[in-house]
């Protein structure tokens, strides 16, 4: 956990300190007058946000909160043509949920792989599948054994949509977990209670990307 937490602060340093070099107003950049020849819908950056988290019990017999969190990380976007591009993303993400026991807390890495829809120069669309690696569990402060009762790996889908400003990006996205969040075994354990619940997170984020 502390080795790729370290190796995520160091991505997002090495593009902090890139853009700021490169970027020294908010102006739009006329990459043409640069002598750039990449496609508006290709570049890198940053990105931060909230996460509002939830998640969904197939049957109805917990009742949950939902928990406010964020998530950080760093993206890439691949030019296909003018209208489509590909954005793979690396994020820490906190999600979780509260419920009259307990307020527990799911962090994750996230890596989902955008199909992106340009159909205006400043607004674009979102959706494509993510995969999510479990790093820690937490009841309030306290940390729990994860291997036991819980799936390491979460999978899913994630679509938003998002603006630019000049080098920045806002946007909106809701994360889909379909994978269990605890294992078979500790819903057998459990007294057969139904433990089949999945993540949701709906996220909204501010961005800086370079190209």
């Amino acid at each position: 956990m502390k080795k790729l937490s370290f190796i995520l602060v160091a991505i997002l340093l090495s593009l902090t300190g890139y853009a700021q070099k490169r970027v020294t107003t908010t102006a739009p950049i006329n990459h043409n007058l640069e002598g750039s020849t990449a496609p508006e819908n290709t570049g890198f950056g940053i990105k931060g946000g909230l996460n509002y988290s939830d998640v969904r019990n197939t049957d109805g017999s917990i009742n949950f909160d939902p928990k406010t969190s964020y998530h950080v990380g760093a993206f890439a976007q691949f030019s296909i043509t003018d209208w489509f591009s590909l954005q793979p993303e690396v994020l820490y993400s906190r999600k979780g949920y509260d419920s009259t026991n307990v307020a527990r807390r799911l962090d994750y890495f996230d890596v989902p792989l955008l199909l992106v829809f340009n159909p205006l120069d400043n607004v674009s669309f979102h959706v494509g599948p993510q995969v999510s690696l479990l790093m820690t569990v937490k009841d309030d402060d306290r940390e729990i054994n994860k291997e036991d009762s819980y799936n390491s790996v979460d999978y899913g889908l994630a679509g938003g949509v998002e603006a630019r400003l000049s080098i920045f990006r806002l946007g909106a996205r809701y994360n889909l977990g379909m994978n269990q969040i605890y294992q078979d075994t500790y819903r057998s354990i459990a007294n057969n209670v139904n433990k089949d619940i999945k993540n949701g997170a709906f996220q909204v984020y501010v961005g800086i990307g370079f190209r």
